[in-house]
């Protein structure tokens, strides 16, 4: 199973690529964004991953909270560091980003209306499993990327929230490997289904 680390880093040492640079003249949108943070947080952490230059990391996603955490002088900001990826792997992850950055996180299914017909099978496409795990946003429901992860990585299974929680981080850690998940990971994928299947059922 692949970790991610999770650490604050200088915003100093994350590199922007130019093909990234399309949010940076939207000013009023960084403003309303820092304005946000600055009252709650930051509730979404960015990804980065080791750069070729020693000590540096290159953006793959959250090049908005980026420039908002810029805008409010902030020193560091907390980020997910995935492994080295190569440079056809960070345009992959890229070119997901931006897609799913239009669809993803919208069509919430909370768990107080959840049933059993809003589930995919254990057996269904990743595809699928995809769209069900963004159904749930972790970050949001714990009120923070830190606190998600811990819960993730633990594989705490106890409650609706946490196996949903498990299932949320599992898509999000391998879009930003810019993979698919490998055998290991796909059958504890298929057993979190599984279990929150039961979890509705009863």
């Amino acid at each position: 199973m692949k970790h991610f680390e999770i650490k604050d880093i200088p915003l100093d040492d994350i590199l922007i690529h130019n093909e990234q640079s399309h949010v940076q003249n939207d000013n009023k949108y960084i403003k309303r964004l820092a304005s946000s943070i600055s009252k709650m947080g930051l509730l979404q952490p960015i990804y980065v991953c080791p750069a070729d230059e020693h000590g540096k990391y290159v953006l793959l996603t959250g090049e908005r909270y980026f420039l908002a955490y810029k805008n409010l002088n902030r020193k560091t900001i907390t980020a997910i560091i995935t492994r080295k990826l190569s440079e056809t792997e960070i345009r992959q992850v890229r070119l997901a980003e931006g897609i799913q950055g239009k669809v993803s996180l919208k069509k919430k299914n909370p768990n107080s209306g959840l049933t059993a017909t809003n589930i995919p099978s254990p057996k269904a496409h990743w595809r699928t499993i995809t769209k069900f795990a963004l159904s749930f946003n972790g970050y949001e429901y714990w009120g923070s990327s830190e606190k998600c992860a811990k819960i993730a990585n633990s594989r705490r299974d106890r409650t609706l929230a946490e196996l949903r929680t498990c299932l949320f981080f599992e898509q999000r850690r391998w879009r930003h490997f810019g993979e698919k998940p490998d055998k290991e990971a796909m059958k504890y994928i298929r057993d979190l289904i599984e279990k929150i299947c039961k979890k509705v059922e009863g």
